[in-house]
């Protein structure tokens, strides 16, 4: 859906996406505010959703269309540090409205951001250009988020369903099959209706800016979901919401500071040794992060924190920079749309890979720590809900056993919750690896 809004901005505007995905998101807050059940709230999400996604891509090409190509790295650096001080504050903001005064606020109090930025919007979006007559194709569309879907619902289940089986394969067999028949239709349609023109990607800075951006989307959306895992989990920090959206402030801070300086500094230098350098410090910050000791916290973890923060920031916005900057003017808005598929794709597979990931290492961790202090091995299901950072699961099971076999479960759970942890984080950093190579010599 968001190639697609990408797409959709060619052809009738940007400032009518915008308008389009300012209304859808009021419709899914209000929705959401006043769900009376959790139907209702799923549906109402899955709306915000679509219009989140609308109104990012909608967002990037506005400022590749409004923004000269000498300060794109100024412009694209504050769009950054923006969101990014949304996903660090995000959480907090969250977690006080909530105590304060109900999970229900969260959505009311957003729809005072959304006035303030449609305001903004039609101030602001009065002289961007009119597009030329042009159609796109829908059905590609749908083949795309249907391929994408079953990718990513194959790596988030592979752990359950096991990599071998007939059910995994098949998800991931058919994912695939469908995003290569999307690549053959896209193929075979005229340029003008093209859903992603698959030539964009000959420019390297276009691919290498796209890559980069898919290692530093999976890197602040898996350290926001697994650190909160680890650091709600009761039996290793044992924070509180609010705690946890406190404790995770170094990487928010550092990743709102170098998105807003290193855009400047890209325009002046370049690009490359911006996004490497930022790669590599993302790679850093991952790897420290991956070597922590079981139960460790507190003041600990604030500077692998920030280093991860401060790389993942140097990346967030400069890369979307370099690759609206090496695309015509008239595919800006498809850029905007590939990009921003690129982030939501990243960011759904660190969570989907990252969670199978994190389930298998922690359960084989559990039963081994159990194995070697004479208990029984514990099960799946039972270690997913202490996962879960919920008082269901484990405490509930610990509750039900004698005081010393509950230490030896409760150390065991502890050491396993790290282990997953300390698995997310290499697996992020080998992402950012990656990233700082293509960077390096695209």
């Amino acid at each position: 859906f968001v190639a697609l809004a990408g797409r959709l901005g060619d052809v009738i505007g940007i400032q009518r996406v915008f308008y389009v995905g300012y209304a859808s998101f009021v419709v899914g807050s209000v929705g959401a505010a006043i769900a009376p059940g959790p139907e209702m709230l799923s549906g109402a999400r899955l709306f915000r959703g679509l219009a989140a996604a609308i109104l990012m891509t909608a967002s990037t090409a506005a400022i590749g269309a409004a923004t000269p190509a000498a300060r794109k790295g100024l412009a694209m650096g504050i769009w950054g540090a923006v969101g990014g001080a949304g996903l660090a504050l995000g959480p907090l903001w969250g977690a006080v409205l909530t105590d304060a005064i109900g999970w229900r606020a969260i959505f009311w109090a957003d729809l005072l951001f959304i006035a303030a930025g449609a305001a903004l919007a039609v101030i602001g979006l009065r002289n961007l250009p009119r597009p030329a007559a042009a159609r796109f194709d829908v059905r590609a569309g749908i083949v795309l988020a249907f391929g994408i879907f079953l990718v990513v619902a194959a790596a988030q289940g592979a752990q359950g369903w096991g990599f071998g089986s007939p059910l995994f394969l098949s998800v991931l067999g058919i994912g695939v099959a469908a995003l290569i028949l999307f690549g053959a239709i896209e193929r075979r349609r005229d340029p003008d209706v093209r859903l992603i023109d698959i030539r964009l990607f000959r420019y390297p800075a276009f691919a290498g800016a796209c890559t980069v951006t898919f290692a530093g989307v999976a890197g602040i959306f898996g350290m926001l979901f697994f650190f909160n895992l680890y650091a709600q989990s009761d039996v290793v920090l044992g924070y509180s919401p609010i705690v946890a959206a406190a404790a995770l402030l170094p990487f928010g801070v550092a990743l709102f500071v170098m998105s807003l300086v290193v855009g400047p500094i890209a325009d002046r230098v370049g690009y490359r040794f911006p996004l490497t350098a930022g790669m590599a410090l993302a790679a850093i910050g991952f790897f420290l992060l991956a070597d922590l000791s079981t139960g460790e916290g507190g003041i600990e973890l604030w500077l692998p924190l920030a280093i991860a923060g401060s790389g993942v920031g140097a990346t967030w916005a400069t890369a979307g920079a370099v690759g609206l900057a090496a695309v015509p003017r008239r595919f800006l808005g498809e850029a905007a749309g590939i990009f921003n598929t690129v982030r939501y794709v990243g960011g759904a597979l660190a969570l989907a890979l990252g969670s199978s990931l994190y389930l298998s290492v922690a359960v084989r961790s559990f039963n081994t720590e159990l194995a070697a202090a004479d208990r029984p091995t514990g099960n799946v299901d039972q270690l997913d809900n202490a996962l879960t950072g919920t008082n269901d699961g484990l405490e509930d099971a610990l509750r039900q056993l004698e005081p010393t076999e509950e230490s030896v479960v409760a150390r065991a759970a502890e050491t396993a919750i790290t282990d997953g942890f300390r698995a997310t984080m290499a697996l992020l950093a080998i992402f950012a690896v990656v990233g700082t190579v293509v960077a390096a010599f695209t």
